[in-house]
């Protein structure tokens, strides 16, 4: 039996590799089976695929330290709030 956590992951990864094959369709009228190679650089598009996916992993590691950032300043805002109710008497 497989365990739920894993069988999520299975899902996930399907639904994204049937999405990629469709928009991969879409684009070149051909499936990555019946693709000519030596019409393709596989190598080049591989390295490009990972360049891309590393500019979005920073892109979100920007967003999420941006959030954190806001939130902390919040905290900090909601403590000197709590700080001169509670304490500054």
């Amino acid at each position: 039996m497989r365990p739920q956590t894993s069988q999520a992951v299975i899902d996930i990864v399907t639904k994204i590799v049937d999405s990629q094959d469709e928009k991969g369709w879409k684009k070149y009228s051909v499936t990555i089976d019946d693709a000519k190679d030596e019409e393709y650089n596989w190598y080049q598009m591989a390295v490009e695929e990972l360049v891309d996916g590393m500019k979005y992993m920073v892109k979100e590691n920007q967003r999420l330290q941006n959030e954190l950032n806001h939130i902390h300043s919040e905290v900090k805002k909601l403590l000197t709030t709590v700080q001169a109710k509670y304490i500054g008497k």
